[in-house]
């Protein structure tokens, strides 16, 4: 307690600002943090150099502020201190240890490698112009940006560390400020962090909350949407994906009512269908859907945003027809289904002479589309007849090949559902009948399709579910001395190789579409518009990953080095891979 009672002007500050003048003397000059770490990249973003001097000026131009027996409640840093000020004092003296460090690199100690991290760069927005810290029109500051600055450091430990309790959060965020406009910014800039320690759901029930306790929080809230709606063309690709999927939730808590005449431009006849805002309302009408249900959603909007809704989330069945190659086996083997009957006697039905008629893919296809046909009625019934096909699937699908078919019947009857393929996906990876490797295989075939969202969540749902069977490899095979599990550890081999292999071709395949891109804007094929927005969304989409699954690549990053950085390699690529081999 000793040293919080240190004022400037006592020896003892006056000890502690020399011992920190001569560290920063001796500091290395900060570099820049590379900009995929980066929402928005800040005009003047303040480096720990110019959080000291933030402290020297607020010093030198406030002394009496610092000293002791002074009230001064109308600083904001003075009532957050006085607020705590006798716990502080009769605290105990605690050590931090290695574990309470959340930090931007890794460490081995006592032989145990610690989590990778990106580095976490705070990001800072301008969401108001009128917010209280801005100059006035005599060049003063009704509140030093230091102290906003520690306050906004405690509304963020309120915000984490109330995530279990957002009634609470609420509460507290208030009882520290009632300015609307600061408690929004606040939780705009986690939202958007490139740091993400919270879910994105707890950030709406946290607004939500806030709404009925704080009577102009609303207004803020809409004033700052608008703001990050004028800015997309300027924001991270990920950050824009967290933006939407946070607006649908808020708009499904708040019976989907928006003022969407103010957004009216979106469609009118000559505007781009490939612009961002206009791609930003197609993406949250789809996740609004996913949430309630397309009819509801549609009477909601205006009707001239209409146009801008997906078709409606119905299955499509190609076998339905009399004229498609295969409908007669389609419909037995949906009868035969339908019907339950034994697997044997499917399979049997399946090798026959007439089933044998459809070339050998076809023939799987058949039998995807008929499965997903008696499952289409609901999801209980998708969920039984997956978990009643997994025989005869585990039977058909043997290699890489087979998977591609299973994925692309799934797409050919859900692609008016993205929902819907999710859930068909990850079942079947859990079933261990798709494997991660082939979804990124998969995702990449289809560059026709990659300004679709869906096959993003793919693409994540296949990497996740790689992370996921690596660590449930590593909590049933520890290696203990008692009971070594050989099997286990070689288990734990292949899926480390598997999971190499899967980041490679992802990041290999990246810098071939881009380069693609690339070439189809200079030769003209493409109008210059589209191209661009292709560049810039696969582009994002790969520093997202690049920057989410650090952790698990960066320990091959020379192996990625040798093509990412060649000279046939994309110069954006070669970018963003220099800047990880930076942090």
């Amino acid at each position: 307690s000793d040293g919080l009672r240190c004022n400037p002007g006592s020896e003892e500050f006056d000890a502690l600002w020399r011992d920190l003048e001569d560290y920063f003397a001796q500091r290395p000059k900060e570099r820049e943090a590379p900009t995929i770490m980066y929402v928005i990249k800040p005009k003047d973003e303040k480096s720990l150099e110019g959080w000291k001097d933030e402290v020297l000026k607020l010093y030198e131009e406030n002394t009496e502020y610092w000293r002791e027996g002074e009230t001064h409640d109308e600083h904001l840093t003075s009532s957050i201190w006085k607020s705590f000020e006798g716990t502080w004092k009769e605290a105990k003296a605690l050590e931090l240890t290695s574990s309470d460090y959340d930090g931007s690199s890794w460490k081995v100690e006592n032989g145990t490698h610690r989590k990778m991290y990106i580095p976490y760069v705070r990001t800072f927005l301008d969401l108001f112009e009128d917010m209280e810290w801005r100059e006035d029109e005599d060049g003063r500051k009704s509140q030093p940006y230091l102290q906003l600055f520690v306050l906004k450091s405690h509304l963020i430990d309120i915000i984490n560390k109330f995530h279990s309790n957002h009634v609470e959060a609420a509460r507290l965020l208030i009882s520290l400020t009632k300015s609307s406009k600061l408690i929004v910014q606040t939780i705009v800039e986690q939202l958007l962090s490139t740091h993400r320690p919270l879910k994105d759901v707890y950030y709406c029930i946290l607004t939500m909350e806030l709404c009925k306790l704080l009577p102009d929080f609303p207004q803020m809230l809409a004033i700052s949407i608008d703001y990050l709606f004028d800015k997309l063309e300027d924001m991270d690709t990920e950050c824009v994906s967290r933006f939407i999927v946070w607006f649908s939730h808020h708009l499904s808590n708040f019976d989907f009512k928006w003022p969407w005449n103010s957004w009216d431009y979106m469609v009118q006849p000559n505007i781009d269908e490939d612009a961002i805002q206009t791609q930003f309302v197609r993406r949250v009408l789809d996740r609004c859907i996913r949430l309630s249900y397309y009819d509801r959603v549609k009477k909601s909007l205006p009707e001239n945003f209409h146009p801008l809704l997906p078709p409606p989330p119905n299955p499509i069945f190609k076998f339905d027809s009399d004229e498609s190659v295969g409908h007669a086996e389609y419909k037995e083997l949906v009868e035969k289904i339908r019907n339950k009957e034994g697997w044997d006697d499917i399979s049997d039905y399946t090798k026959g002479e007439d089933f044998q008629k459809i070339e050998p893919e076809g023939g799987l296809e058949v039998l995807c589309h008929a499965i997903l046909k008696v499952g289409s009625k609901s999801y209980a019934h998708l969920m039984g007849v997956m978990d009643r096909c997994v025989p005869i699937l585990q039977g058909k699908i043997q290699g890489y090949a087979q998977q591609i078919v299973l994925l692309d019947a799934i797409h050919d009857v859900w692609m008016n559902s993205p929902i819907q393929m999710n859930i068909i996906i990850d079942k079947l990876m859990v079933q261990d009948i798709v494997q991660p490797l082939s979804i990124a295989n998969y995702v990449f075939a289809k560059t026709e399709w990659f300004d679709q969202p869906f096959l993003w969540d793919v693409l994540s749902l296949g990497i996740n579910k790689s992370i996921n069977k690596i660590h449930s490899i590593k909590s049933s095979c520890q290696d203990r001395e008692s009971n070594r599990n050989w099997e286990g550890e070689e288990t734990l081999e292949r899926a480390e190789r598997d999971q190499k292999e899967m980041f490679i071709i992802i990041f290999h395949r990246f810098n071939i579409i881009i380069s693609n891109y690339v070439n189809q804007l200079a030769s003209g094929e493409v109008p210059e518009v589209q191209s661009n927005v292709r560049i810039k969304s696969t582009l994002g989409h790969f520093i997202e990953i690049a920057r989410r699954y650090y952790d698990q690549f960066h320990g091959f990053l020379s192996t990625l080095h040798t093509f990412l950085l060649s000279e046939h390699a994309d110069q954006r690529i070669r970018t963003v891979f220099i800047q990880l081999q930076q942090i």
